[in-house]
């Protein structure tokens, strides 16, 4: 057998009948594992996310109900370096009856640079526990109730994008027709991290004898004109194309 018959010879794996085996890659496998944890961690983001929301809730309904003002003054200032951003730590004390305190708080670089050594300002304190105190204005907020599902949203969505794609691959190598593509076209494209790659355009003829078009890339070696490749179309579909191998699922 010649060398141009070989190229018209389907890959191994698709000379197989539809639906024909397949089985996942390494790649395919680490994106089963993934969107599984993602799923996982969705579920528990979603429970400690609840769980903490209703807690802050609960304490700011302490801080309203037993909140007392008093008289702060400002007995240091500091600003911890901590990698490309900055703490700005305020230390005050403030009095409650029979007591002395001292408490530290941290606020935005703008309320910090106003405020000086000696300075007043007003603290909100619990009155079961004077102990736990803020700054009047930065008392708890907490995760509001109304976040609480945005978290776990992302996670489910990426999980469910994540088996989507293992899908569409899994159908369309168990009952995709292989059919040689010729390249009709190629140009430059910006890649998923800012690389710069090339989109392959190509033709290929379907069962009924029709042409029909795909595209696949980026990918950085740009084929020539008139080359020949391998591709699985779907039959109800055939708009649904890819180039085979496909990343995350091969046939066998």
């Amino acid at each position: 057998m010649n060398t141009a018959q070989e190229k018209r010879l389907p890959p191994p794996g698709l000379e197989h009948g539809r639906p024909r085996p397949a089985q996942l890659t390494a790649g395919g496998r680490a994106v089963a594992v993934l969107s599984l944890t993602l799923a996982a961690s969705a579920v528990a983001a979603g429970i400690w996310l609840y769980l903490a929301a209703d807690r802050d809730r609960a304490r700011r309904q302490l801080v309203l109900r037993e909140g007392l003002v008093a008289e702060g003054e400002v007995v240091e200032l500091r600003r911890l370096r901590r990698g490309d951003s900055n703490d700005y730590l305020v230390t005050y004390q403030y009095t409650t009856p029979g007591h002395r305190r001292q408490a530290q708080a941290r606020v935005g670089r703008a309320a910090w640079q106003r405020l000086r050594i000696g300075y007043r300002l007003p603290i909100r304190y619990l009155a079961s526990s004077p102990e736990q105190a803020w700054i009047k204005g930065y008392e708890p907020r907490g995760v509001p109730m109304g976040l609480v599902p945005l978290a776990p949203l992302c996670l489910a969505v990426t999980a469910w994008a994540l088996v989507w794609v293992l899908r569409r691959q899994w159908r369309l190598v168990t009952e995709g027709r292989p059919a040689l593509a010729r390249v009709t076209g190629s140009k430059g494209v910006q890649g998923a991290y800012g690389g710069q790659g090339v989109q392959v355009s190509y033709e290929f003829p379907i069962l009924s004898g029709a042409t029909r078009k795909g595209q696949y890339g980026p990918v950085k070696k740009t084929p020539a004109l008139g080359e020949t490749l391998w591709i699985l179309y779907d039959p109800e579909k055939p708009a649904r194309t890819s180039r085979y191998p496909l990343s995350l699922v091969r046939a066998g």
